[in-house]
């Protein structure tokens, strides 16, 4: 008798359990993953890596390469009485951006309101 009413309760579960699988089955694959794709999506990502690293490297040396060609030709610009070596700063403003005389500014007066 006890037997019977673990039957009872244990198909309905089996039962509702396939259902849920064959309808999961739809959307999800249920087989079990491939690990081989990952080992070798590493060895893509290790080359990658490797290919940016280098570059980044280039670019860096294109980069350090430009500003010395740019506080080279700010420095030929310059007057012939000045002798520094300009900064690093000075290198990427225009003439126009170094004869620009400051803004005047202005007193404003306050305006009181009388109380009531």
């Amino acid at each position: 008798m006890q037997f019977i009413g673990i039957i009872k309760r244990a198909v309905p579960f089996v039962i509702t359990l396939a259902v849920g699988l064959f309808i999961a089955s739809f959307f999800v694959s249920l087989a079990a993953p491939s690990f081989d794709g990952l080992r070798k999506n590493r060895s893509g990502n290790w080359s990658k890596y490797r290919e940016m690293k280098h570059e980044n490297k280039r670019l860096r040396a294109e980069n350090q390469r430009l500003l010395g060609e740019l506080e080279v030709r700010s420095y030929d610009h310059g007057s012939s009485c000045k002798k520094r070596k300009p900064k690093r700063e000075d290198a990427f403003k225009s003439d126009l951006d170094r004869m620009v005389p400051p803004p005047a500014i202005k007193e404003m007066k306050m305006m009181s309101i009388p109380a009531n």
